[in-house]
């Protein structure tokens, strides 16, 4: 087989096994039994394999004889909920981790390198230290949920809570192998993390006796994880470690106020590196775990909330009338952090952007923020570096008509529509620009370039 770049690879395999089993009786109570049996080349003998199963259960409350009564007003009211055992071979790290891997170390110097220079005998090396024990990243989910539907789609919705427990999932280079051993540690199945959440679904469509019609939805889903286990070394300070948190916390320097003359650098907390970059205008650091010296190993807190969204929403609303339509959704996210970067001063240009006009100088003392240097360390300067990511997108409107079928007919067309449309037109956040999709490297860090707004304008014809 190849890889990517036609280069030869070793053929990849995995096989799956799945099967399903249903049943409903006089669609009042549903049954729901699935099973997959998956083997993966990313673990060794004994541990290829897996079996995960899972089943789901549902009751329509509403088909029961005794609701009969309620049929005006309440068309459908099920419960629902499911429990199941998933497994996961797609974590990062080197392929066949489960195996031990050398490779060529070419020949050694001699030493003295007067007796010719390199060894004619190559050298081998363990590039990988394989786990034989590495198996399936397991995880049990469950949830349970409602439906229902008023006054004939007046009032639809869904309420969910669900939450998942992950056993066995693969950390790769161990916090607590010592630095003498040489070489990067074995993968091994030492994590835990659990995730709580909930989701309501509403929705809404009722149209008037004058042909006017309304509808809507809205969608709020709450999703937080919190690491249980990471192999976190047993004498590291609690805040240091990933344990306790949510994956992707944020640590960063604690400002302490910004060093406004020579005296109060003399008296700020001295730093263990970068010493010499401090001048007035930067801001002291609070040496946090008071050992008397900020150092960036050990004196960085946790902050704000994870990059990835805790929270996220979403609502559409629109109308019909006559052969007009309109329709605008808007989306959001709450609860997580961005860290702040951009092309201030890069490559040793003068840009500056208008966030960063606001900075403290002897003549602007209310200021609190810093002005960017070049080539400066941010642990020196740790600003406000992350930002809340809050944010509300009117991410879509939509207009459009559709001429009567008398004029159609004039125009020898089944259908005429014209439209008109636009995507990302507006933005509200505290970010200096759009950081959710607007983004390079690996932190979401870098924003600047706007984003596009794309408007529309065309017609759809049926002959």
């Amino acid at each position: 087989a190849t890889g990517s770049g036609g280069v030869a690879a070793f053929p990849r395999y995995r096989e799956d096994w799945v099967g399903r089993v249903t049943y409903n009786y006089d669609l009042r109570y549903f049954i729901d039994i699935n099973g997959a049996y998956n083997g993966s080349e990313q673990f060794g003998p004994g541990y290829r394999f897996d079996l995960f199963p899972s089943v789901a259960l549902g009751w329509t409350i509403s088909n029961e004889s005794f609701m009969e009564k309620s049929e005006d007003w309440l068309n459908q009211l099920k419960i629902r909920g499911s429990y199941g055992l998933v497994g996961d071979d797609n974590f990062r790290g080197n392929r066949w981790s489960w195996l031990t891997q050398w490779e060529s170390g070419t020949s050694a110097f001699l030493v003295p390198s007067s007796y010719g220079g390199r060894s004619p005998y190559t050298f081998y090396r363990e590039a990988v230290v394989g786990n034989p024990s590495l198996q399936w990243e397991e995880a049990i989910k469950y949830n349970i949920g409602a439906e229902f539907n008023l006054f004939n789609g007046l009032l639809t919705g869904e309420l969910d809570y669900f939450a998942e427990d992950r056993d066995k999932v693969v950390v790769l280079n161990s916090q607590t192998q010592p630095d003498f051993a040489g070489t990067s540690a074995a993968a091994i199945n030492k994590g835990v993390v659990e995730v709580r959440g909930y989701e309501i679904v509403l929705g809404s469509n009722y149209t008037f006796g004058n042909g006017l019609n309304l509808f809507g939805n809205f969608n709020y889903t709450q999703a937080i994880d919190k690491i249980i286990i990471r192999d976190d070394p047993a004498f590291q300070a609690d805040y240091l470690k990933d344990a306790g948190f949510n994956i992707g916390q944020g640590r960063t320097a604690i400002p302490a106020g910004i060093l406004t003359s020579w005296d109060d650098i003399y008296s700020s907390t001295p730093q263990n590196q970068n010493q010499t970059d401090v001048r007035p205008g930067y801001y002291d650091l609070v040496d946090f775990d008071g050992d008397g010296v900020y150092n960036n190993n050990f004196d960085r807190a946790p902050f704000g909330f994870p990059e990835q969204p805790q929270r996220t929403w979403s609502a559409t609303l629109g109308a019909k009338y006559k052969g007009w339509s309109i329709s605008a959704q808007l989306y959001g996210t709450q609860n997580a952090s961005r860290l702040f970067s951009n092309q201030v001063f890069s490559n040793s240009t003068p840009i500056i952007f208008a966030q960063d006009l606001d900075y403290w100088t002897v003549d602007t003392p209310n200021n609190t923020d810093t002005q960017p240097s070049f080539g400066v360390p941010a642990a020196t300067n740790p600003r406000d570096n992350w930002l809340d990511g809050s944010l509300t997108r009117l991410r879509a409107v939509s207009l459009s008509y559709d001429i009567p079928k008398k004029t159609c007919e004039k125009l020898g067309l089944k259908k005429l529509q014209v439209f008109a449309n636009g995507n990302n037109l507006f933005l509200w956040s505290d970010m200096p620009d759009d950081r959710e999709f607007n983004t390079s490297g690996t932190a979401q860090a870098r924003g600047d370039y706007p984003t596009l707004k794309r408007f529309n304008f065309g017609f759809n014809m049926n002959f």
